[in-house]
């Protein structure tokens, strides 16, 4: 039998992930402050997205590690930025946790978050932590750059365009 560990508290949990985090482009102040101070490129507007996932709802343990699920919730907001042509750049993350939550399996989470939005040049600037008495749940919300009037939005198709859709429309429901 394999003994969980657990964290003392909030202030452990965020000192516990915290500490991985390398540093972002444009990032005057990090996580472990009250709030982070981001520095945004000339010339260019900040377009912001946010996605929840809660645990039971958008993936379960069962069938999903946690490192996979980091990494989907970042692809879901990646996605949303990626369809306004925007870049990503710095990400806010909150979690709800239970009364005992398993440091290796947010770490994990974590990771699989971080590394996703590594790929596509964004970093974990801040966020929060909080109990729960309900299901655990990870919120990003994920913040990018896009030129001044550039950015793509629903309304922006004309006849003749083309539209592409990658993957089955509503699989990741099915997931």
């Amino acid at each position: 039998m394999r003994l969980r560990r657990t964290v003392r508290g909030e202030f452990d949990l965020i000192d516990r992930l915290v500490s991985r985090l390398p540093a972002g482009d444009g990032v005057t102040v990090g996580p472990g402050d009250d709030a982070a101070v981001l520095r945004p490129s000339p010339d260019r507007e900040l377009v912001a997205t946010t996605d929840t996932f809660v645990e039971g709802v958008h993936w379960d343990a069962a069938w999903m590690d946690a490192e996979a699920m980091g990494a989907r919730l970042a692809a879901a907001n990646l996605s949303d930025l990626a369809a306004m042509a925007a870049t990503p750049r710095w990400a806010l993350v909150s979690l709800g946790v239970g009364a005992s939550p398993v440091p290796e399996t947010l770490e994990a989470t974590q990771r699989g978050l971080a590394r996703a939005l590594a790929k596509h040049g964004a970093a974990i600037v801040g966020g929060n932590v909080t109990r729960t008495r309900g299901a655990a749940w990870w919120s990003v919300t994920l913040l990018g750059e896009v030129a001044k009037g550039a950015a793509w939005t629903r309304f922006g198709a004309r006849p003749g365009d083309l539209l592409a859709v990658t993957g089955r429309p509503g699989r990741a429901g099915a997931a």
